[in-house]
């Protein structure tokens, strides 16, 4: 798991990363249906948001709200 985390746009990734803590590290996306181009676009306007997390070794879990 080192290094890497899941991005799932499921809520049970919340509890999970609660229980469990890291590893694995979760990203959950609250973006319902989009398409694959919204969730890619999503993905790089984070980008910097998510290796902070990537390099945070307490955190388990990133949210991306819905824009």
């Amino acid at each position: 798991y080192q290094g890497l985390f899941i991005l799932s746009k499921h809520s049970d990734c919340l509890q999970l990363s609660f229980l469990n803590g890291p590893p694995p590290k979760f990203v959950w996306f609250r973006l319902g249906n989009v398409s694959t181009l919204t969730m890619l676009e999503t993905l790089r306007s984070h980008r910097n948001a998510i290796a902070a997390f990537s390099a945070s070794a307490d955190e388990a879990l990133l949210v991306i709200p819905c824009t």
